[in-house]
């Protein structure tokens, strides 16, 4: 038995479909005296039947093919379907579905349609093998009647088919009885037609495709089985033709992975030379697949490779492994461009015309006793393809007109009407007589064409290495993409010479140097490879084996996971976990409504739940447990009483730690401690009156007023959350370094300064979307939104580098003359008896910037869509501010828009900071936070929270409590927040109402964000009527911070005070 790739033809190659090359065995039947005498045996493939284990072990990378065709052809004397075997050159097709016929020892019919080139030739191939007749002994030709109609042939098959079926009846008998060796199994007879996709090349009109797929229906016979094999898939053939569909079989490509297991086998130190294979493997795999070619490759190679080792049973290690590599990598190159002519002594050439002469002479002289030995070394697929030029240099054209030039075969037909008076044997002997003779010269694509049709044709028994590589199987044999490597090394070594140009063609033709001895020498030197070791067929064994331990150690793996799974799904409530995903996929289906529906589930589960979003063991109830919550006494539990066990965590800290550092809003311990008791002086009363006047007003005032009367001239919308945005932003860099970037001004500038703090914010919190691994690795890359967020930061970087160094300077001139000019946050930090460094300053005002910009304009923006939505309430807070203005500037309209309310007059607005406190409950600007658990925990609901997991608390759920705040707890209703009689605000508790966040991280700038959205609220309302645009969707943005998607479109109208 062959190798992959390889069958052994026995007794099958004496009635074999003629071809223009013959093999060894037919060369010896066609000269014989006595020619074999066909009989019904030799519908069989071999005398020996081939047992299954032999043939999966001879293809170890086809098992699963294998064991398909041998379920599809089924039982004995079972009726079959079609089936269609296709897959690319040199995939072992044919030689498989012989081997299976050889291990099934059931009777066949085998035609190629490379020899077969023509309908005569083919109809006739299966009749001569059906109806058993010999060749011609004179010219190996059949003597029997050729028919090129379908209807001939089909009358012809089945009266062929008839008396084999009965000749087969007749023989089951003596076989059950008698279990002759040789004879066929079984009633049942199979008609194999290979290489389909060139039928199409000399059939034009598709008939014969046609014809042959309807076989199957035509004939209507149960015990005829047919077999398509092609390198085409089956759309290319029979799609929408109306006949029954051959069951496909498809054959891949060897992979890099099975040619590396052929090569291991059988090494005897495999460390090393599995260091050899990762060297050489990947960029030879590059060039060809086929294992003869990479043996002889490798062979000289892994010499070069062990040169410097003393001893070859030597473990290599890393040091080794490099040393190795570099004393081979000058030598990887040249073996790529010799994979097909292994070099030999520098007198190749010399020698190959010396030998050609040589034994050309003794060939005149009538000596036909020349040596096999042909001298130097060549691959199998370099002498096939010299094959191939001897062929085209002597064969005449017309012998493969119909299949490759660009006639379509119109010369052969003008050549049978020329010899139309002549008889099929006069015809035969003509053709014999010319076999030799021809034009001298080929075009390059009619070399290719007949190398593929003797590959392929010989796609079982030509493809071996002839040496060196013992127990390794047979790779690609068909047309191959570096094939025209192959021509160039054999155009230096003189074997191919290029000749003119045609002037027809307009294309270089060649010619051939090789003489019919050299070529019949290259011919009978193709040795089939010897049968695969016994050690080599145990190794596969082992190999079998070990797959299937690996199946069973999966299945036992997956078993084992599915009952953890089961049991820790049981213990979560909440969402919906999955196999390994978790609750990821709620996340996703859920991101457009994400607030609310982790705010449904906290309601369904009572106030907590856990989940998990890495569905792995060991990690599940660590990394990937999340404790969620929105129970107020959890809440206090965190935030206050167990504070030191839940810091921000090396999650959150990773993440912002490029933009904020280590600022208060990104640190724990005694730097946040640090910094807060130092930011806690910037907000006391006096701090937040000067704030007022220096900052807030002034911006109010001087822009954003200014821009909502433009927007009310013009009657044009604008976006009041941007607005917001841009105000904010402007008054917090005046309270963290005392500088005012005028975002917020007519035209609405763009700030660099303001751009790059933007996208490295937004950057930042991508990050939290994604993986670490992920973002980390896009950062290395510099990928991505990571590429933005380093350009920005180097944006900031030198913008504060120039705010703090001229702070510096202002900071020691007024030192010298003892004033203090500057009380911002920035020069607080800097007036320390410590030195800080510029980078920890600018840290410290980033984190301040981050914490009082977005949450204040996030604020007003949902508030002012509220009032919007609630007339009722925009006219208590506008009635309220005109009693205000009454008892404190008079009955005159004019001053009360003449300056902006001064402080005592904000604090008087006792509804207008209840509804603000409203509009934070149902829309707080941080919907959710969370934290990390340093040691195991139960919260006070009996809630298990173990170290090293997350706790989330929901802020936007708690607001929305029933039992906290009421069966009406969805409505905006700012009377919640009033006394009784509506005289005096009324704080509810800390941890039920934690927009500001509760415990030692509630917000310091709390007093300073109720004066800055109270000044700007009523700002707007004494002076405008605000009313959303018709049409715009107000949609929250699944953010840490609750943006409006789309903003804030409003519509500006005048106020009428009268």
């Amino acid at each position: 038995m062959g190798k992959e790739g390889t069958p052994l033809v026995t007794r099958r190659a004496t009635r074999s479909s003629s071809s223009t090359f013959t093999s060894n065995n037919a060369g010896e039947t066609s000269t014989t005296s006595n020619p074999y005498t066909a009989t019904i045996s030799d519908l069989a493939f071999c005398k020996e039947p081939i047992s299954l284990d032999d043939l999966l072990t001879s293809f170890p990378s086809r098992h699963a093919q294998i064991l398909d065709l041998i379920r599809i052809l089924g039982p004995l004397d079972s009726p079959m379907l079609p089936i269609f075997i296709y897959g690319g050159n040199s995939t072992g097709k044919t030689s498989i579905i012989l081997q299976i016929f050889g291990h099934l020892n059931r009777p066949f019919a085998y035609s190629s349609c490379v020899t077969c080139y023509n309908t005569a030739i083919l109809f006739e191939s299966v009749l001569n093998q059906l109806l058993l007749h010999s060749k011609n002994a004179d010219n190996n030709y059949s003597r029997a009647k050729q028919c090129e109609k379908p209807s001939d042939f089909l009358n012809l098959l089945r009266e062929a088919l008839v008396n084999v079926t009965d000749s087969l009846k007749g023989n089951s008998e003596k076989l059950s009885s008698n279990k002759v060796v040789g004879w066929p199994n079984g009633r049942m007879i199979y008609l194999i037609f290979d290489n389909l996709e060139l039928v199409r090349e000399w059939d034009k009109g598709s008939s014969i495709l046609s014809f042959l797929f309807n076989l199957y229906d035509v004939l209507k016979m149960p015990e005829l089985g047919l077999i398509f094999i092609s390198n085409s898939s089956p759309d290319a053939f029979y799609s929408n033709k109306g006949y029954i569909e051959p069951i496909p079989v498809y054959f891949s490509d060897y992979t890099e992975n099975d040619l590396r297991q052929i090569f291991m086998r059988n090494q005897e130190n495999r460390k090393l030379y599995s260091s050899f294979l990762d060297v050489v493997l990947r960029p030879l795999c590059r060039i060809t697949r086929r294992v003869d070619e990479l043996c002889t490759a490798f062979l000289p190679l892994y010499k070069k490779y062990c040169e410097p080792l003393s001893d070859l049973r030597v473990i290599p290690n890393e040091a080794l492994k490099r040393r190795l590599f570099c004393h081979l990598q000058p030598h990887i190159a040249p073996s790529l461009n010799e994979i097909f002519r292994v070099p030999s002594p520098p007198s190749l050439e010399v020698e190959a015309n010396q030998e050609i002469h040589r034994k050309g002479s003794s060939r005149k002289s009538g000596g036909y006793g020349y040596s096999d030995e042909i001298g130097f070394h060549m691959s199998t697929s370099a002498k096939y393809l010299l094959i191939s030029t001897f062929l085209a240099s002597r064969n005449p054209a017309t012998l493969d007109a119909s299949l490759f030039d660009s006639t379509g075969g119109s010369d052969s037909r003008k050549r049978k009407r020329k010899v139309s008076q002549k008889s099929i044997e006069q015809k035969e002997t003509a053709e014999q007589e010319i076999l030799m003779k021809g034009p001298g010269t080929f075009p390059l694509e009619r070399l290719l064409a007949i190398f593929q049709c003797i590959t392929s044709v010989a796609e079982g028994s030509l493809d071996e290495e002839e040496e060196g590589c013992d127990g390794f199987e047979g790779g690609s044999s068909g047309l191959m993409s570096d094939v025209l490597l192959q021509i160039s090394s054999l155009c230096n070594a003189n074997f191919i010479i290029k000749g003119g140009s045609c002037p027809l063609e307009g294309s270089t033709r060649y010619r051939s140097t090789v003489s019919e001895d050299l070529a019949l020498k290259f011919n009978t030197h193709q040795k089939p490879i010897s049968k695969v070791s016994s050690s080599s067929r145990k190794q596969l064994v082992i190999y079998t084996y070990m797959d299937i331990s690996t199946a069973l150690l999966l299945l036992s793996a997956v078993t084992v996971y599915l009952l953890w799974f089961t049991f820790i799904s049981r213990s979560l409530k909440g969402p919906r976990v999955w196999p390994l995903l978790g609750s990821l996929p709620g996340l996703i289906e859920n991101c457009d409504r994400m607030h609310d529906w982790i705010s449904d589930n906290l309601r369904a589960c009572g106030g907590t739940y856990q989940t998990c979003i890495c569905a792995i063991p060991f990690l599940a109830k660590k990394q990937g447990l999340v404790t969620v919550t929105c129970d107020p006494k959890n809440m206090e539990h965190i935030l206050k009483t167990r504070f030191d066990n839940y810091p921000k965590g090396p999650t959150w800290q990773a993440v912002f730690h490029d933009l904020l550092g280590e600022g208060i809003f990104n640190s724990d311990g005694d730097t946040w401690l640090f910094q807060r008791k130092t930011a806690a002086l910037e907000f006391t009363t006096r701090t937040l009156r000067q704030a007022m006047a220096r900052w807030v007003s002034r911006a109010i005032k001087l822009r954003f007023c200014p821009i909502l009367e433009t927007a009310q001239l013009k009657a044009e919308p604008v976006d009041l959350q941007d607005l917001l945005l841009r105000l904010t932003f402007d008054n917090i860099c005046g309270l963290a370094f005392g500088q005012d970037p005028q975002t917020c001004a007519q035209g609405l500038p763009e700030n660099g300064f303001a751009t790059a703090f933007d996208r490295a914010t937004e950057a930042s919190l991508q990050r939290f979307i994604l993986p670490e691994v992920l973002w980390r690795m896009k950062k290395w890359l510099r990928f991505g939104l990571e590429v933005s967020l380093s350009r920005s930061l180097g944006h900031i970087d030198e913008y504060l580098t120039k705010v703090i160094d001229s702070r510096k300077q202002e900071l020691l001139n007024h030192q010298k003359k003892n004033e203090n000019p500057h009380d911002d946050l920035l020069s607080r930090f800097m007036k320390k008896k410590e030195s800080y460094t510029d980078v920890f300053l600018q840290q410290v005002a980033l984190n301040f910037i981050l914490a009082g910009r977005d949450t204040s304009s996030v604020a007003l923006s949902w508030f002012f869509w509220l009032i919007t939505q609630n007339p009722n309430v925009e006219d208590k807070i506008l009635r309220e501010i005109c009693s205000v203005l009454i008892e404190t500037r008079g009955y005159d309209t004019s001053k009360w828009v003449d300056e902006l309310l001064g402080f005592e007059e904000i604090d008087r607005l006792i509804y207008l900071k209840a509804a603000l406190s409203e509009s934070l409950r149902l829309y707080p600007s941080v919907p959710e936070d969370s934290k990390h658990v340093v040691a195991d925990d139960v919260l006070p609901d009996g809630t298990f929270v173990p170290a090293g997991s997350s706790v989330t608390y929901s802020i936007y759920s708690t607001g929305r409590l029933r039992s906290v705040w009421g069966d009406d707890c969805l409505e905006y209703r700012p009377e919640r927040w009033l006394s009784s009689d509506g005289m005096s605000f009324v704080m509810h508790d800390s941890y039920k109402f934690v927009a500001f966040n509760a415990g030692p991280r509630i917000c310091l700038g709390k007093d300073l964000a109720y004066l800055q959205m109270k000044s700007v609220a009523a700002a707007v309302l004494l002076r405008h009527r605000l009313m959303v645009v018709p049409g715009h969707k107000v949609e929250q943005k699944m953010s840490l911070t609750l943006f409006m998607k789309y903003g804030l479109k409003v519509n500006v109208q005048r106020r009428d005070l009268e």
